[in-house]
């Protein structure tokens, strides 16, 4: 974890920019990077920027509980990418495995579609 200056501690979501771009890039054909991306750009986060990933990563799945307990479909965004960014840390065959089958999951639930393919 990095302890830089210019690393971002605290993260600031976006509801309106999050369903704006929900609403024009949702299909069944949306894909787990879409849907990492649309997060990440909720949030404020550009590909290049350091942050404190403890910290997000808590941010996203109290996100993601808060959506679920209220019903919202809407939880399976934070989810993926959870799962997303837990593969890049982690980084082992088992515990990948584990995980492309909860992001296969959730795209599944997500979009009704059985037939997405992992591009993470």
């Amino acid at each position: 974890m990095s302890t830089e200056k210019d690393t971002i501690e605290v993260f600031n979501f976006n509801d309106e920019i999050f369903l704006l771009m929900v609403e024009e890039r949702f299909d069944v054909s949306i894909t787990n990077r879409d849907i990492y991306e649309i997060v990440n750009k909720s949030y404020g986060i550009k590909y290049d920027d350091m942050l404190n990933v403890v910290k997000y990563t808590n941010e996203l799945a109290k996100r993601s509980k808060m959506l679920k307990e209220e019903g919202s479909i809407l939880y399976t965004f934070f989810d993926i990418t959870l799962g997303i960014i837990t593969k890049k840390v982690i980084g082992k065959d088992d515990a990948n495995k584990l995980l492309d089958e909860m992001i296969f999951d959730r795209m599944c639930e997500l979009t009704g579609n059985n037939k997405h393919k992992n591009e993470n």
